[in-house]
């Protein structure tokens, strides 16, 4: 879940519990000033369903809607350009160095929404993940991919940053295109990785999450 609070009090959510526990007394608090927006009907307090391509606007702001169904099937990602920076809103889909579980979808849906949709945008958008999972993803990534040079710089300068307590988030999509395997389940070392050099990119994401999965 994150606040947009400009002249228009609005709250954009993803359906896990985690990020939208607290709509119902947020939109009580504002005695129902606040508007909800979210892909799924589950979500506490919906005002505002929201799609595909979708465009929520408020000031001189427009928010782009991406529908990711896997996680969850009502997950959707935001995609904001506010003509000095980039910000890629993408709460248990994409993580930086990994992504999220497939509880209610499949690998087919993660394939489409990392590598279709998420690779479309530009490199320099920042990724603005729900969850500070850095560490353990580029632990994991760096059992699939130990050759690759950027991921271990990457992991010893996030290992660093939580020792001293600090963030690892946002990373860019630059970077997730250079170390995050789930969306590199086209590079020879990843199939190989999980014994498929000639799967496809549903198989190979399929595999490489229930790798993470048990790792």
């Amino acid at each position: 879940m994150f606040y947009l609070s400009i002249e228009i009090n609005i709250i954009l959510v993803y359906v896990c519990r985690d990020h939208a526990g607290g709509n119902e007394e947020f939109v009580s608090l504002s005695n129902g000033n606040i508007e909800v927006y979210g892909g799924d009907d589950r979500i506490g307090a919906l005002t505002n369903k929201v799609g595909q391509n979708d465009e929520i606007s408020f000031a001189s702001y427009t928010i782009r809607v991406l529908f990711t169904p896997c996680h969850t099937t009502g997950h959707v990602l935001y995609y904001l350009d506010d003509g000095l920076k980039k910000y890629l809103f993408c709460g248990d889909t994409l993580f930086v160095g990994g992504c999220g579980r497939f509880f209610e979808g499949n690998a087919k849906q993660m394939v489409d929404a990392l590598c279709v949709q998420v690779k479309s945008l530009p490199e320099d958008t920042l990724v603005m993940c729900g969850h500070e999972y850095t560490v353990s993803n580029l632990k994991f990534a760096s059992t699939v991919d130990p050759d690759n040079n950027i991921l271990q710089n990457k992991l010893e300068w996030a290992i660093q940053q939580r020792e001293k307590n600090e963030y690892t988030v946002p990373s860019t999509l630059k970077e997730e295109l250079s170390f995050n395997p789930f969306m590199r389940v086209d590079v020879p070392a990843i199939k190989n990785a999980v014994n498929l050099p000639d799967g496809s990119l549903e198989e190979v994401m399929h595999a490489l999450r229930k790798k993470k999965n048990n790792a």
